[in-house]
């Protein structure tokens, strides 16, 4: 039996990651939510770092990915953009978009929560 764990805020979540991530509250706290969104059925999103090379981008989605069940993960790396539509989508003519599905069976994707660095 779960038991029922009462709510946190913010500054709370904030507090508990910075036990492995010192500082960057506010990226360490949108990446927890864009991780932790993956297990909602229609509220995913993305989230992309942008800063020079060597500048420690991967190191807060994967300390935060580390959170997760490891079978919930899937760690890519150098991945183009362009290569989910190539494996794991299908394109709906009436809509005009492409779907990606992240929980099929493929060779590059297998889970549901995708880290790319």
């Amino acid at each position: 039996m779960i038991k029922k764990y009462p709510p946190i805020n913010a500054e709370e979540l904030i507090e508990i990651l910075g036990t492995t991530i010192k500082h960057d509250n506010d990226n360490k706290l949108i990446a927890f939510l864009c991780q932790l969104s993956a297990y909602t059925e229609d509220s995913q999103f993305n989230l992309s770092f942008n800063a020079p090379s060597s500048s420690g981008k991967s190191f807060i989605p994967i300390e935060i990915a580390n959170l997760f069940p490891p079978e919930d993960v899937i760690k890519l790396g150098y991945v183009s953009p362009t290569s989910f539509f190539h494996s794991t989508s299908e394109y709906n003519e009436e809509t005009e978009e492409y779907l990606v599905d992240l929980s099929c069976q493929g060779p590059q994707i297998t889970n549901t929560l995708s880290l790319i660095t």
